[in-house]
């Protein structure tokens, strides 16, 4: 080997060198001893953000046990090194994962987690945030919205109704469903869907039949829907009302309460 030769090989050695530093190092600070291991793995780098909850709590023990279930979203960016596009630029996958967490309410321990949509892509960047949501308990079912209504079981998270089960039970309301915010509700007579041609009706998560929405539950006390959050104000826990199964209790000031008890007086 030629002394020239030998140089062009230090050369690119000390480069290559440098290079696999900054990748290590660069999987260092993106996912510590982790990051390094996954990269030797699989020759990739996963990077999670903070989980964030989109909606209000919801604690109930209708699932067999005593839990709070929160509904999360997650990005993940993965890096990988097996490859680079044009431009020097490393492929890069740009991930949106939509999970059910399940809290042990004695220890705020997590329970369990269940993953029910991943997005990436265009379709993970048209996604609107907002329109996730954890809507409230039927019996042991918990209604989300997650591209339309979906149902899950309060014990394990999995599936157990969507748009497509609801209009296969319900053929009528086939090709009428709206799977967008303020067309997907939850009020006291469970999951309520309001159609394209403005018919609002109620799912029974027994049997997924659909009735018109003030149509009466089976079981009112098996309806629930999340805590109520003050979401930065405390107007919320401002009430003069109270729902009691299928009744409501209001509370009047002395104000009104002297308005009412008296008799109208006619002027003249």
């Amino acid at each position: 080997m030629t002394h020239a030769a030998g140089r062009i090989l230090a050369t690119f050695g000390v480069v290559l060198l440098v290079l696999v530093g900054m990748v290590v190092l660069w999987a260092l600070r993106a996912g510590g001893l982790d990051g390094l291991d996954q990269l030797f793995a699989t020759g990739a780098v996963h990077q999670l953000q903070p989980a964030l909850f989109q909606s209000a709590p919801l604690r109930t023990g209708k699932g067999g046990a005593d839990r709070v279930y929160l509904l999360g979203l997650q990005s993940e960016t993965i890096t990988r090194f097996g490859s680079i596009r044009r431009g020097g630029n490393r492929p890069r996958e740009e991930l949106l994962h939509v999970d059910l967490w399940a809290i042990d309410a004695r220890n705020a321990t997590v329970a369990w987690r269940k993953r029910l949509r991943t997005y990436e892509g265009a379709e993970r960047a048209g996604r609107d945030r907002r329109g996730f949501d954890l809507l409230g308990v039927d019996g042991k079912t918990l209604w989300l919205t997650v591209d339309g209504p979906l149902g899950v079981s309060l014990a394990d998270g999995s599936v157990v109704a969507d748009g497509a089960r609801i209009e296969a039970r319900n053929p009528a309301l086939a090709g009428k469903r709206v799977d967008e915010m303020g067309y997907v509700a939850f009020g006291r007579h469970g999951l309520q869907l309001t159609l394209n041609d403005a018919s609002q009706w109620r799912i029974d998560a027994s049997d997924l039949g659909a009735a018109p929405r003030d149509t009466a539950v089976r079981d009112p006390q098996g309806i629930q829907p999340p805590a109520r959050t003050a979401r930065g104000s405390s107007t919320a826990f401002v009430t003069r009302a109270l729902p009691i199964g299928e009744r409501w209790l209001g509370v009047m000031t002395e104000q009104e309460s002297r308005r009412y008890t008296n008799k109208p007086v006619i002027p003249g």
